[in-house]
């Protein structure tokens, strides 16, 4: 026993040393840190020197933008993106986030069946909302600029007409292919600021009564007979922008339809659908500058551009046929028609490999050379995009390609070729 305590005193003996040289190292580190925590103390971060204001717009700057096709729907609102992700990098960002009302003006609110649900959280990533969702939008309501409304059948008739929405411009509506049964859901009557409508799925304009007097870009992704397009027309005397397709009626049955003119229109943007290559060539309008095609269609006429159409800047067809691809040609020519769109500057062709001849490449020629009358523009832009695969089995001849160098070094823009490759720069 008495062995045993003279060792471990032995022990303490060489312990307490160390100890005590810690301690003074600990003392030494101590003494080096405060002058240093000091010096970094009186060091202001740049960013955190900007006034509130200035920090505000830089963080509106950093929402997401919106998607290149022009459609209302932003992304699902994540943790990883502002707003959202700037509540998380430290309490004065956190403060200024949650006073800048512009960040919280958007709304997106998903409420499915659960199987569609989990394929949604699955793609996306994102949470859901069921129930109250009126009680949610008044909430916001006085704040809201856009709205993203994912929601059942179930959800919108429960849905009644609230309001006001003093400064909503933006609404995207999503309503599932498979749910049916809605019809004339009135919603949004007091939001005098609507202007862009995007109807998602199975969404239509029959489906929901919207105060359309005033909106400018309507976007549809399910298909409008043609007597659902007049109506939207008519109800929509301000629109601007119309990107969608029209098929004919329940098998293939047109309603003769008198010309009809709209005052406002200026873009037409006819999307794809396997189901129908229909044209609503009852439309007119002075206004339009831009036609685009998606699809072929093969009820479109020249007469159309001539009569309905004049102030036509900007033209991109699909596929057209090879009659209408010559007989526009011909129309285009200046020296033989010098009133066919006066005023065109852009011209595409997509999914078009019909061989430029000589009569063609002397429209062209004849759309880029001075003219005394003021009222006509040059073609400042021309594609001929082929479809993929065919540059094997077809290629420009040198006397073609000279001549479209010709008119590039006069100053217009041309391609011709599939779209990874230019015959006309090569």
């Amino acid at each position: 026993m008495l062995q045993a305590n003279i060792v471990l005193r032995a022990h303490l003996v060489k312990v307490v040393p160390s100890i005590t040289q810690l301690k003074l190292r600990l003392r030494a580190l101590e003494a080096t840190r405060r002058p240093l925590q000091r010096r970094l103390d009186r060091i202001v971060f740049p960013v955190l020197s900007l006034p509130p204001e200035i920090v505000s717009h830089i963080f509106a700057e950093c929402l997401p933008c919106r998607p290149v096709d022009g459609s209302l729907d932003r992304d699902v609102p994540s943790a990883m993106l502002a707003p959202l992700l700037l509540l998380q990098i430290c309490r004065t960002w956190r403060e200024i986030a949650l006073s800048t009302p512009h960040l919280w003006h958007y709304l997106h609110l998903i409420s499915v069946p659960e199987s569609t649900y989990k394929s949604i959280r699955m793609r996306q990533g994102v949470g859901t909302f069921k129930g109250a969702i009126g009680s949610v939008l008044l909430v916001f309501a006085s704040r809201l600029r856009s709205i993203s409304l994912h929601l059942a059948r179930e959800e919108y008739e429960g849905l009644s007409d609230i309001g006001p929405f003093p400064i909503l411009e933006n609404l995207t509506i999503s309503f599932p292919w498979y749910d049916a049964g809605l019809d004339h859901m009135k919603l949004f009557s007091t939001a005098p600021l609507l202007r862009h409508v995007f109807y998602k799925e199975g969404a239509k304009p029959r489906k929901f009564v919207l105060p359309c007097k005033d909106v400018s870009h309507l976007t549809c992704q399910a298909p409008l007979v043609q007597d659902a397009f007049l109506n939207f027309l008519q109800e929509s005397p301000s629109v601007k922008e119309f990107k969608g397709f029209v098929r004919a009626g329940i098998r293939g049955h047109l309603r003769r339809i008198e010309v009809m003119t709209h005052d406002h229109l200026e873009t037409l943007c006819l999307a794809p659908n396997s189901s129908t290559n229909y044209f609503p060539s009852f439309l007119a309008s002075t206004s339009l500058r831009r036609f685009h095609t998606q699809h072929q269609m093969a009820s479109l006429s020249i007469e159309w551009f001539t009569a309905a159409m004049p102030g036509l800047v900007d033209i991109e067809l699909c596929n057209p046929t090879l009659l209408f691809f010559r007989e526009f040609f011909g129309m285009l020519d200046r020296s033989q028609e010098s009133g066919f769109l006066p005023h065109l500057k852009a011209l595409t062709f997509r999914h078009c490999a019909f061989e430029l001849d000589a009569s063609m490449l002397q429209a062209l020629s004849s759309r880029y050379t001075p003219t005394a009358d003021n009222d006509t523009a040059d073609l400042e832009f021309f594609q001929q995009i082929w479809p993929e695969g065919w540059e094997a089995i077809f290629i420009m001849d040198d006397p073609t390609i000279a001549a479209c160098r010709e008119l590039v070094e006069q100053g217009m823009a041309i391609h011709v070729g599939p779209v990874a490759r230019n015959w006309v720069s090569l």
